[in-house]
């Protein structure tokens, strides 16, 4: 049953595919945030539907059996390519070599600068007493975390936690005064 229901829905979807450039993109289900392609089924054992990765059906279906400890990747470095000659199947070393050579990182060009950005913007924000008393006379004018977190630069989470007196607590008190003197 499992079989039939999906080389069915694999080969409606093989139908359904775009070519765009050199590749050949699925058109159907994707999962695991949007990047695998996949065939959903019926799994009567365990009462629920699964998925199934359209590459690993498609690897297997024309090259037999994945090995232990291997993968099925794309050489092209398309996540929707289903072309059967962008397929490769090895290591995860021989994954992160394809990868290298087509110039892909492990973040995107946008993904790095906004990483770039924000670990500018937090090695310049040094919190200090000053920084949590304005934090603490902003939140007594009503301003929601998030408007004090844009205002300041600081974390929204370390915001809160000024907010509450979690941290940066104004000390004083008398012991604290015999200590200054």
């Amino acid at each position: 049953m499992k079989a039939k229901s999906i080389a069915k829905k694999l080969a409606a979807g093989m139908a359904a595919a775009v070519e765009v450039g050199d590749c050949l993109e699925w058109q159907g289900k994707f999962a695991c945030k949007g990047v695998t392609p996949v065939v959903p089924w019926h799994n009567l054992e365990k009462h629920r539907t699964d998925n199934a990765p359209v590459v690993r059906l498609l690897w297997e279906a024309k090259h037999g059996p994945i090995p232990a400890g291997h993968l099925v990747y794309k050489t092209c470095c398309n996540n929707a390519c289903v072309l059967d000659g962008h397929l490769a199947c090895g290591t995860r070393k021989d994954w992160a070599k394809a990868r290298k050579k087509a110039g892909v990182t492990k973040h995107s060009p946008t993904a790095r600068i906004a990483l770039t950005l924000g670990a500018r913007r937090r090695a310049n924000v040094k919190n200090t007493m000053d920084k949590a008393r304005e934090i603490r006379s902003l939140s007594a004018g009503r301003m929601r975390v998030y408007d004090i977190a844009k205002v300041t630069g600081v974390h929204p989470t370390m915001v809160a936690d000024m907010r509450q007196g979690r941290s940066w607590r104004e000390l004083g008190g008398n012991i604290w005064q015999g200590l200054a003197a």
